[in-house]
Formats: C-alpha cells, structure tokens, sequence
C-alpha cells in the first residue's frame, strides 16, 4: 500500500522523537561516499527520505544523486517522491550520466517516461552516449521505444570506447 506524502512526513518526523536527533545521525551516515538519503532511497525507505529530502539534495563520491539511487534500486516510489519534490530530472553524474541514462540502460520504462514527461532531455550525452545508445547496448527494447517515441536522435553519432567491446 502506498501512503501518501502527510503520513510518510508524520511517520518521518516520529523516528527521532522530533528532537532534531536524526538529522544529526543522518549527516553522519557515510557508506562509500553515500549518504543517509541515498541510503534510504536504495533501500527503499520512505519515511527516512522524506524526513531527509528537505535538509539536502547531495550527491555521493562518485556524483550519484538519490534520485540516481533510487533508479538504480527500483524503487518507483521513492524516485517518484524526490522527482515530485524538486530533483533534477537531468542532473548529471560525474560521467555525464544523467538519471535518463540509468532508467534506459535499466530498462526501467515506468521511471523513462516519468522523466520524459518531466523534461528530461531525450539526447543528453555522456561518455557511454545518449539514453537510446545505452537501451541500445543493454537491450532494452521498451526503453528503446519510448525514447524513440520521445524523438530521440537517431543519427547521433557516438563511438563506443574499446573497452567496451
């Protein structure tokens, strides 16, 4: 059952009491680079990001958002929540890699056409290519068609590094 925002802020906001302490916790939590709301949001944990959405929208050591956490993990709903409260749906990681270019390579459709119908840019590049080259490489078909669907360019060119294959 999916709650809506009023009871994930009041079921956030009791975890500590309402004393400020988790706030304080929060900031401390590092894993790899990653903070507490990008732990939260790959693990799916919505109270806990909505309590932490708020205070900051940080990305991790390697530029990961928690919206990139969040589409990594799957969880549509917590992608859903940050996406309506403010993510950049074009926030690029230290690569160039935008939360489009994950969603496509995932083959996560519901999460490519919420992005597309937030303006995410259909050709953003990065140094593995456009969303539709990275459906394209990981076959993933639907996200393919949507992004086609979405106009994407098909005559982008990119070479693929060698390593690559």
């Amino acid at each position: 059952i999916l709650m809506g925002p009023c009871h994930h802020a009041g079921a956030a906001s009791a975890l500590d009491g309402g004393k400020g302490l988790l706030r304080d916790a929060a900031e401390a939590v590092k894993l790899r680079g990653a903070g507490a709301l990008h732990l939260a949001t790959r693990r799916g944990r919505m109270p806990v990001c909505v309590y932490l959405v708020w205070s900051r929208s940080s990305t991790d050591e390697t530029g990961d958002t928690p919206l990139a956490h969040a589409i990594i993990a799957g969880t549509v709903d917590t992608f859903q929540y940050l996406l309506d409260h403010g993510a950049n749906p074009d926030k690029p990681d230290e690569k160039g890699s935008t939360p489009l270019h994950l969603s496509a390579s995932g083959g996560n459709c519901e999460i490519v056409k919420a992005l597309l119908s937030e303006g995410a840019n259909v050709d953003s590049l990065c140094d593995t290519g456009t969303p539709l080259h990275m459906a394209a490489f990981c076959k993933q078909v639907g996200a393919m068609k949507i992004l086609l669907d979405h106009h994407a360019d098909v005559r982008h060119s990119f070479m693929y590094p060698s390593f690559l294959g």
